[in-house]
C-alpha cells in the first residue's frame, strides 16, 4: 500500500503566493526528510523543489522517522501506516501540537522512549493497556490536562522512568508507583485527589531524584526509608493528609542541606524540624462504668489516629459499631462491651493491621461474623463476641486465622466450629457454649501447648471425645456437658497445672458418655 501523506494547512493571506498551495517552511522540511535517505532521486523522484509539495506522489518508505517531520508543525493528520519505518517512535513528534490523527501501524517501529500528551485539554482516565508495553518502559508524561479516574493497577507492572501526571483530576492510589524494584527517576502526581496511606509507599533508593505528591488527600506517615534515597534532590509532600514525625538522618549524595518547611506545610499533623517539634499524642482512652454516656460513638473518636488502646466498656452507648473505627490503625485493643450497641459488625474492623483484640461482648449485636475476620492482615487478634444475639454459620475463612482468645458464647451460631480445633494453632480460650453448634467432635484436634479453657456446653455437638485431648497439658477449665456426646471420657489426662481430673459437672446431659467421673461404661 502506497504512502499517504495529508497535510491541513492554516494558511494566511501574503503567506504564499496564488500558484503554490504547499507553505514553503513545509517543502523544506520534506526536502530535508527526502535528503535523509541514500538515494532521494530513486525512492522520492517527484519531490522535486519546482514542483508544488500537495501534488508530490508518496513512494514505499524504509529506515528511521526523521526530525524533519517534527517541523511540520501544523499537521493535523499524519499517516506513515504500510510502510518499511523501522527504529523508535521519536519523542519530537510531541511537537506536533495541532495534530489530531497520528497512525504508525503496520511499521517496524521496535519501541516507544517517552509519551509526552503534557498541556493540553485531554479528558477520562489512563488506558488499562499502558500497563502492558513491550520493550523498553516509556517515560510518562501526561500534566496539565483534565484527566481524571483512578490509575489502572495493571501500571505497577511497569518501571517508568519518570511519571509526570501533575494537574490533572485522578483520584484513588498511586502506590503502584512506590515499589523498592523499580527505578524511577521523578514521579509527580501533585496537584490531583490522590488519596491512600503513604506509610505503605517504598522508594526507589538509588535512582530517585524528584518526588512531588503535594496538593492531594494522601494521609498516613512518611516513612523513614526515605531517608535512604541517596540522589534525591527535590521533595514535595505538602498540602495532604500527612501526620506523625519527619523523619530525618537523611542520606543524600548531591544535597547537604535537609529540606525546608515548604516542602511539608499543610498537612494534617506533621512536626519535628523544619516545622514545630512533636507533642505527645493520645495513645490510651478509657471512659468505662459511666451510666450517663450514652448516645452514638461519635465520628471524632476516628480522628484519634494514634490510639492503642480504645475502651468504652459498661455505658449506656447505643447506635451501630461504626466504620471509622477502622481509621485507627495504630489500635491494639478495642472494648465496647456492656453496652447497648445494635447493627451488624463491620467487615472494616478486620482491616485494623496491629490490632490484637476486639471485645464487642454484651451487646445486641445481630448479623454474622464478617468473611473478613478470617483476613486480618497481621497476627489474629482474640475476638470476644459473648453475650449478643449473633447467628449464622462461622465462615470457613476463620480457619486461616489462630486467635489467642475465640469467645462466642450466648448467641445463635450453628453449623460446624472444627476450624477452631487445630493441634497446629496457639489458642488458649475456646467458648464457644450456649449456641446451636452441631458438628462430629471426634475429629477435633487440639492445642496441647497452649489450650487454658475449653467450654462448647449447651450445643448440639456429637460424636465421642478424643483422646488426644489429654495431651492438652495447661488446660484448667473444660465443659462439654449439655451435647450429644457418647463414648468413653479419656483418662490418663496429663495436666500441668490441676491435680484433679474434671468432675462429673464438665461431661453431664450427653446421651450416651460413660467412665469416670460418670457411671461405667456398659459392656
Amino acid at each position: 500500500m502506497r504512502l499517504l501523506l495529508f497535510f491541513i494547512f492554516f494558511l494566511f493571506p501574503g503567506f504564499l503566493s496564488g500558484a503554490e498551495r504547499c507553505h514553503p517552511s513545509d517543502k523544506t522540511a520534506l526536502l530535508k526528510y527526502k535528503n535523509s535517505f541514500a538515494n532521494p532521486d530513486q525512492i522520492l523522484l517527484s519531490w522535486h523543489p519546482d514542483f508544488d509539495c500537495c501534488d508530490w506522489k508518496n513512494p514505499f518508505l524504509v529506515g528511521e522517522i526523521p526530525p524533519a517531520i517534527g517541523k511540520l508543525t501544523n499537521l493535523v493528520s499524519l499517516d506513515l501506516s504500510w510502510n518499511n519505518i523501522s527504529g523508535s517512535v521519536p519523542a519530537f513528534l510531541a511537537n506536533l501540537k495541532k495534530l489530531w490523527f497520528l497512525d504508525l501501524s503496520f511499521n517496524k517501529l521496535s519501541e516507544i522512549i517517552g509519551i509526552d500528551l503534557s498541556r493540553n485539554q485531554l479528558t477520562g482516565s489512563i488506558p488499562e493497556s499502558f500497563g502492558h508495553f513491550q520493550g523498553t518502559v516509556p517515560t510518562l508524561v501526561l500534566s496539565h490536562n483534565k484527566l481524571s479516574g483512578e490509575i489502572p493497577a495493571s501500571l505497577g507492572n511497569m518501571n517508568f522512568a519518570r511519571i509526570l501526571i501533575s494537574r490533572n483530576n485522578f483520584s484513588g492510589s498511586a502506590l503502584m508507583f512506590f515499589k523498592a524494584s523499580k527505578t524511577s527517576d521523578t514521579i509527580d502526581i501533585s496537584r490531583n485527589n490522590f488519596a491512600f496511606d503513604f506509610s505503605e509507599a517504598s522508594f526507589m533508593e538509588q535512582t530517585l531524584v524528584e518526588l512531588d505528591i503535594s496538593h492531594n488527600k494522601i494521609w498516613g506517615s512518611i516513612p523513614s526509608r526515605i531517608t535512604d534515597c541517596v540522589m534525591l534532590q527535590s521533595l514535595n509532600v505538602s498540602y495532604n493528609r500527612l501526620c506523625g514525625k519527619i523523619p530525618s538522618g537523611w542520606k543524600m549524595k548531591y544535597r547537604s542541606e535537609p529540606f525546608d518547611n515548604t516542602s511539608y506545610l499543610h498537612n494534617r499533623c506533621l512536626c519535628s524540624s523544619p516545622l514545630e517539634p512533636c507533642l505527645p499524642y493520645l495513645q490510651t482512652l478509657r471512659l468505662r462504668k459511666n451510666p450517663y454516656l450514652v448516645g452514638e460513638i461519635p465520628p471524632a473518636i476516628g480522628k484519634l489516629v494514634n490510639l492503642v488502646t480504645l475502651e468504652l466498656s459498661w455505658n449506656n452507648i447505643s447506635g451501630p459499631v461504626p466504620q471509622f473505627l477502622a481509621n485507627l490503625k495504630n489500635l491494639w485493643f478495642l472494648d465496647l462491651s456492656f453496652n447497648k450497641l445494635v447493627g451488624t459488625i463491620p467487615a472494616s474492623l478486620s482491616f485494623l493491621p496491629q490490632i490484637l483484640e476486639i471485645d464487642l461482648s454484651r451487646n445486641q449485636l445481630t448479623g454474622s461474623i464478617p468473611d473478613s475476620f478470617g483476613h486480618f492482615p497481621g497476627k489474629a487478634p482474640s475476638i470476644i463476641l459473648s453475650h449478643n444475639k449473633l447467628s449464622g454459620q462461622i465462615p470457613t475463612s476463620l480457619n486461616n486465622m489462630d486467635f489467642s482468645r475465640v469467645m462466642l458464647s450466648r448467641n445463635e451460631f450453628s453449623g460446624d466450629a472444627l476450624m477452631f480445633f487445630n493441634a497446629s494453632k496457639t489458642t488458649e480460650i475456646i467458648d464457644i457454649s450456649r449456641n446451636s453448634f452441631a458438628f462430629n467432635f471426634s475429629r477435633a484436634g487440639f492445642m496441647h501447648e497452649t489450650l487454658v479453657t475449653l467450654d462448647m456446653s449447651h450445643n448440639k455437638i456429637w460424636g465421642t471425645i478424643p483422646s488426644s485431648i489429654t495431651d492438652a497439658i495447661l488446660l484448667q477449665n473444660l465443659n462439654v456437658s449439655y451435647n450429644r456426646l457418647c463414648g468413653k471420657i479419656p483418662s490418663d489426662w496429663n495436666l500441668k497445672y490441676r491435680s484433679q481430673p474434671f468432675d462429673n459437672s464438665s461431661y453431664i446431659h450427653n446421651p450416651c458418655l460413660c467412665g469416670s467421673p460418670l457411671p461405667p461404661c456398659k459392656p
